[in-house]
């Protein structure tokens, strides 16, 4: 583990984790740091059986004390065959990383609102400046052999605790966020925003709304972002230890591909390809976080502050660990865990699923890959392009496929055992990388599959997973396969 020696340290208290304010700074004398007993919670994390497991995910001794938490605080899902792992930990105010191979952290912030004049001065107003997780909380769903659901919900406070936007009730600016993570290690992620009196739209077409541009104070508390791509450095590191200088690579739909470097200063622009919905970040390591959005997605250079002597990346300590109230400080040296911002969504393009008065939702997939970014384009197909099905048993209502489960919809009609008989038509532009579907009112029940007549093997070839409900039961079906041509699906139920 890097130390670093000869450096003059400031202390506040007990740790150099708890976050000193600048005009609380005492000079110490000349120490030797190991920053390894200042490392971020996932070094021991070992693989394991997949599924989405309660800990506490310990940090210092003298940051673990503040803490007023019983056993179970922290989530982590894991795999049995990847080092990769989600972590939804109290040190980052529960907002979700993904870990690579070597512990280098990426997030992908929370919803963010930026506040305006008057009430609302705050600043940011997010998960980020909840740092005792007062509103942000975390629990699982689901944790079956098919998939992992985890439910995080988070207010957008300011760092006094002020919720944006909060009305004459009480209520303001509330999000639920579902992540679904499935066996091949890719999350959906779906946001959905709860805010009083609603985002007043430019236009809204099949129920996707398009933001009015903001001008002034009223539209500028309105002003939510939802996508900030970020990268978490361990004390003891700088970004240019985790980031490659060439950080970001991005794919169009049609396989088009560019790739920007912070070599010579931030870049001004994400000009080409002209829609970036395939991301890569190049982190040091053999896993690397990728990100799928929409097929227009347009995204900008994160170029907010930062301390260009420090780095060529922007980089703030206020988040994670830290326990001061504070939404903005750069770092100037890496005694502390710190972040870097890469990316931000262009406000005016981005769109919004309008689903009920004052609700709306947005999408993400995320993971990590060790392989090249056009590799990617087949699973951004199927997801944003997904095949057509074709039911043909009577027994069974196909409601459709629903992109923030990453999963085809069936429901059973029937109290029998009928099977269940459909036909997927895959295609090149439409392919099957990997496909789950949900079986509302389905009975735990044995059963066998075949797929163009050729019988499938249980953790080899598909995994189930049932779900009790209060009204009625669900099964979870996740078939591991690609394919570019049609496919006939027969399961059998016993």
């Amino acid at each position: 583990m890097k130390q670093i020696t000869s450096f003059i340290l400031f202390v506040l208290g007990v740790s150099f984790s708890l976050g000193a304010t600048p005009y609380d700074l005492v000079p110490q004398e000349k120490v030797t740091v190991d920053f390894s007993t200042q490392q971020m919670p996932s070094a021991y994390i070992q693989q394991g059986a997949f599924g989405a497991y309660y800990t506490r995910l310990r940090y210092t001794e003298e940051w673990e004390a503040l803490w007023e938490v019983d056993d179970d605080p922290d989530v982590v899902v894991r795999f049995p065959d990847s080092p990769v792992k989600y972590i939804f930990w109290r040190g980052t105010g529960y907002i979700p990383a993904i870990v690579s191979e070597n512990n280098i952290w990426t997030s992908d912030q929370s919803v963010e609102n930026h506040g305006a004049s008057g009430k609302f001065n705050e600043g940011c107003y997010e998960a980020m400046s909840d740092k005792q997780c007062r509103y942000s909380h975390i629990r699982i769903i689901e944790s079956t052999p098919a998939r992992c659901v985890v439910h995080w919900r988070y207010a957008l406070t300011g760092v006094n605790y002020h919720i944006v936007n909060e009305d004459a009730a009480g209520w303001g600016d509330w999000i639920d966020e579902y992540w679904t993570i499935y066996p091949d290690g890719v999350a959906i992620r779906k946001q959905m925003l709860h805010t009083p009196g609603g985002i007043e739209m430019l236009e809204i077409k099949d129920g996707i709304g398009i933001r009015k541009p903001w001008t002034d104070a009223a539209h500028y508390k309105k002003r939510h972002s939802f996508q900030e791509t970020i990268i978490l450095n361990q004390p003891g590191t700088k970004p240019e230890d985790n980031l490659e200088m060439e950080a970001i690579q991005f794919a169009d739909m049609e396989g088009h591909t560019a790739s920007y470097s912070w070599e010579n200063g931030m870049p001004g622009a994400f000009g080409q390809p002209q829609f970036q919905p395939i991301q890569i970040v190049n982190i040091k390591a053999k896993y690397r976080p990728f990100s799928i959005f929409r097929p227009d997605r347009i995204t900008f250079p994160f170029n907010y502050g930062g301390a260009k002597e420090y780095s060529a990346f922007p980089c703030w300590n206020h988040w994670p660990v830290a326990q001061v109230r504070s939404d903005s400080r750069d770092a100037v040296a890496p005694d502390k865990p710190s972040h870097t911002s890469l990316t931000q969504e262009d406000y005016n393009t981005l769109k919004l699923e309008c689903v009920a008065d004052n609700t709306y939702l947005v999408r993400q997939m995320m993971g990590m890959t060790t392989e090249p970014i056009e590799s990617l384009l087949p699973l951004a197909q199927s997801w944003n392009n997904p095949p057509a099905v074709q039911m043909t048993s009577k027994a069974y209502e196909y409601k459709g496929y629903d992109v923030y489960q990453r999963a085809y919809l069936i429901r059973k009609k029937t109290d029998d055992n009928a099977p269940v008989n459909l036909t997927v038509l895959a295609s090149e532009q439409s392919p099957v990388h990997n496909m789950a579907f949900v079986i509302d009112n389905m009975k735990e029940r044995n059963i066998t599959i075949k797929i163009n007549g050729k019988s499938l093997h249980r953790g080899k070839d598909f995994e189930t997973g049932y779900i009790q409900g209060l009204d009625e039961n669900k099964m979870v079906l996740w078939l591991p396969l690609h394919s570019h041509s049609t496919l006939s699906i027969n399961i059998n139920i016993k």
